[in-house]
């Protein structure tokens, strides 16, 4: 059987990284594991997770700088990633903040893993529901629009998009 979705869990405090890494994995998630928000960083960048769970106070970066830093430098690989914050801030100030970051979620220690996995469960499928709605959506939109172009346009504009699909699938 397949894993459903590559998650990244970013938590400084080894235990619960591991336990955490335990239970998604008996839920089949594939789990990338990082202890600090550098860490984490790099992994995001070259694992593209499909979701990202986040501790906020840790040694080196914090989750916010990482959070911050990733919408500076990746923001559309952000924007298709959700991010959910991890953390013992429970008050209304620190979720706001949270949230005015960017993050999806806010899910408060100590876990309720239940919870945490209905959570995870949840935003993973409704991004997979968004991806393949707006795939579709592209791949209508250009049919529509080659009924719209002249005969001595359609051909190269073909050789184009087929040749822009086989680049993107070498990526």
């Amino acid at each position: 059987m397949s894993k459903t979705a590559k998650i990244l869990c970013i938590e400084d405090e080894k235990d619960l990284r591991e336990n955490i890494s335990m239970i998604l994995s008996s839920e089949n998630f594939e789990v990338i594991t990082a202890a600090n928000g550098l860490e984490g960083y790099e992994k995001f960048i070259s694992e593209k997770p499909n979701l990202v769970l986040c501790d906020i106070n840790m040694p080196v970066m914090s989750g916010t700088e990482l959070l911050e830093k990733l919408g500076n430098s990746h923001n559309e690989q952000l924007i298709e990633t959700p991010f959910l914050f991890l953390t013992a801030y429970s008050q209304k100030d620190d979720k706001l903040n949270g949230i005015n970051l960017g993050a999806d979620e806010y899910v408060v220690k100590p876990i309720d893993f239940d919870i945490l996995l209905s959570t995870i469960k949840t935003k993973v499928k409704k991004n997979s529901d968004l991806k393949s709605a707006s795939k579709a959506k592209l791949i209508d939109l250009c049919e529509h629009v080659s009924t719209l172009i002249p005969k001595e346009i359609q051909q190269p504009l073909q050789n184009i998009i087929t040749l822009s699909a086989t680049l993107k699938k070498s990526i």
